[in-house]
């Protein structure tokens, strides 16, 4: 199972795809005002996984806050949704290709309703018959709420009202939303040099903080900033689709 659990579906949209009717992710939203839902929640191989009711009849999720919402071709056959638009993807690997993207009427998760929430729908791969879910609660759905994650008693709480939740101003970290309302924080990385680093808070990874190989290329390689342990040749990622291609990989170190 080891070569599953580090998948993660990180969508890059094509902004002119989208733009041609005036589409967009950042729609829909919750069925009522305030709203305070405490989810249950699976850990299965480092991937959350949260039951959701679409149309009266229970589902599988995982919650992956790196993506927008998405469903299976085989619930999108059992739902049959509207369609809203056929647009061009980018997975993890920067491979391309055109899926659907439809409006979910209705989704439940936890006590609180969400309507019209627009969701890609990706063919049935090994992602859906490992996991056994049906879809991903992605960015889109979760734009409006704050999501609090307790890995203790593996519960989620989604809210839009922050005095449920006491937090402290002291703890927090600037955070802005992409074109998909992917999260977007910036953290600060010290060895004999520092660096800050603008990260994706994504849930649909395994690590607390994990390296783009691109990134420490073009970022990080001629700085110093990491320690390099060890070098090999092979691909460590698998993406909407397929497993990206080979090339040399790094084990780092960081204090």
């Amino acid at each position: 199972m080891k070569a599953f659990a580090i998948f993660s579906i990180l969508f890059i949209i094509l902004k002119e795809s989208v733009a041609q009717k005036g589409i967009t992710f950042n729609s829909g939203g919750s069925a009522s005002g305030k709203y305070y839902s405490v989810i249950p929640y699976q850990d299965v191989n480092g991937k959350i996984i949260v039951a959701v009711s679409i149309a009266g009849k229970p589902y599988r999720f995982i919650l992956d806050t790196g993506a927008p919402t998405a469903i299976s071709s085989r619930l999108f056959e059992a739902l049959n949704p509207s369609v809203l638009e056929k647009i061009l993807v980018s997975d993890a690997n920067e491979t391309k290709d055109s899926l659907l993207m439809v409006s979910l009427s209705e989704i439940n998760v936890g006590n609180t309703a969400f309507i019209n929430i627009p969701a890609l729908v990706i063919e049935q791969n090994f992602i859906f018959e490992c996991f056994q879910v049906d879809g991903f609660i992605g960015s889109n759905l979760l734009r409006n709420s704050i999501l609090q994650i307790n890995s203790e008693t593996h519960t989620l709480i989604i809210t839009n009202d922050d005095k449920e939740l006491g937090l402290d101003q002291k703890q927090s970290s600037k955070l802005f939303l992409d074109n998909q309302s992917g999260p977007y924080i910036t953290v600060r990385l010290q060895n004999k040099k520092k660096a800050t680093h603008q990260l994706l808070f994504d849930s649909g990874m395994d690590g607390l903080y994990d390296l783009s190989l691109k990134q420490y290329r073009t970022s990080f390689e001629k700085h110093g900033i990491f320690e390099v342990k060890g070098k090999t040749t092979g691909s460590t990622t698998t993406g909407l689709f397929g497993s990206g291609d080979e090339q040399i990989q790094y084990r780092l170190h960081l204090p």
